[in-house]
């Protein structure tokens, strides 16, 4: 596992990759697009019977209920493994590089050591979300995780190194590259490269350990939040030393480079439909001082937690007495397109300031859940990589 600092955030997994199809394997997070039940139907028609994580997190939508739903993506995590389509490398890390309109995105996709982790106020961690998790969703994917053998994640863990110094680095290395490939949906390319499991030790250890937190949960916070429930219940029953490498342990995400001109920090909007969108816009504008085009509101707030837990609270006052959907949207134009799909309205907030980040998370404060997201809708992580979760 390396040295004693890496021991104490980071694990190196053995990840699950197809040996061909990236296209069709790879998929967009599950909650991206969940106001259009189409978009995902749409992609499983395109990936046919290829293998797809797309099977293996599909939102409750494509379910009757919860157990029927959990043995189904069992059987298909399982045929996945055992056909020779998929394969279990070595040890070690994948370098990504993620091609979008906003640039290259680099990143280390590996595991956080979930000891490391923690969402409690007054407590010391080196990796803090910044968002609120959803409760009762982070409930549901802890009962899945302990079902489930296998581990997707969209999850993103960003640190700072101004001058990408340990990145740069990597530049020097002959690493052998696995897959480059376009994403559906507009994702734009992505491609990786495997780091083994000595190279892997060395970029996670270099990783800048400055503040408190060292580095903050921003994408997929709900996910995570149900990985640190289904740890904690396991832990239960383990002894010492069985903590120590349980692979329930420890959590696979991105790791990416807060200081990176391509990572953009885009304000996450509160679309509503089914609803009469008049009486929505009036009822919002008599409370938050908004511009309103159409029915998209813009709110004037400052976009900070205060303010967005204030918004949260209207709009949930409002659907209590008249009834609508609320769905989130991120980035102005997929907000726009949205509104035009589900015939809605829309409050948008402006976007969080890169350099609020982390002070707000150091201060242990949550932005409300769903503030932001690291660009728009198709610029989440895509579902690529995957771990054995409940045996490594």
């Amino acid at each position: 596992m390396g040295g004693s600092r890496m021991k104490q955030i980071f694990f190196i997994p053995r990840l699950y990759l197809p040996r061909e199809g990236f296209e069709k394997w790879s998929s967009l997070a599950g909650d991206r697009f969940a106001y259009s039940k189409e978009y995902y139907k749409a992609c499983l028609r395109e990936a046919g019977d290829a293998p797809s994580t797309l099977r293996f997190v599909r939102s409750e939508n494509f379910s009757d209920g919860e157990s029927e739903f959990v043995q189904e993506v069992r059987e298909e995590m399982y045929t996945a493994m055992e056909c020779e389509k998929t394969e279990k490398l070595l040890r070690g890390a994948m370098l990504t590089e993620r091609r979008t309109e906003t640039g290259a995105r680099r990143g280390i996709v590996a595991c956080i050591d979930l000891e490391a982790y923690t969402v409690k106020r007054g407590e010391e961690s080196a990796v803090r979300p910044v968002q609120e998790a959803d409760t009762a969703c982070a409930e549901r994917l802890a009962r899945l995780r302990e079902r489930l053998p296998l581990e997707f994640s969209h999850a993103v863990v960003l640190y700072k190194d101004p001058k990408n110094k340990v990145l740069s680095k990597l530049a020097k290395e002959n690493l052998e590259e696995l897959y480059d490939f376009k994403l559906s949906g507009g994702g734009g390319r992505l491609r990786g490269w495997f780091l083994p499991a000595f190279l892997a030790e060395d970029v996670l250890d270099g990783l800048p350990r400055r503040g408190d937190p060292s580095f903050i949960a921003a994408d997929g916070v709900t996910w995570l939040a149900g990985a640190k429930l289904h740890w904690e219940k396991v832990k239960e029953s383990l002894s010492s030393k069985e903590c120590l490498r349980h692979p329930a342990r420890f959590a696979l995400v991105e790791l990416e480079n807060l200081c990176d001109d391509a990572v953009k920090i885009e304000p996450v909007s509160r679309l509503v439909y089914d609803t009469d969108n008049e009486a929505f816009c009036d009822f919002i504008c008599r409370s938050a001082p908004c511009e309103r085009k159409g029915t998209a509101l813009y709110c004037k707030w400052k976009t900070d937690s205060e303010n967005i837990a204030a918004a949260d609270e209207l709009i949930r006052e409002y659907l209590c007495a008249n009834g609508g959907n609320l769905s989130y949207v991120c980035g102005e134009r997929e907000t726009l397109e949205a509104v035009r799909e589900t015939e809605g309205a829309a409050l948008l907030f402006a976007p969080v300031k890169k350099e609020e980040v982390f002070a707000h998370a150091k201060d242990g404060k949550l932005f409300p859940k769903k503030s932001f997201a690291l660009g728009g809708e198709a610029d989440a992580r895509y579902y690529t990589e995957g771990r054995e979760v409940n045996y490594d």
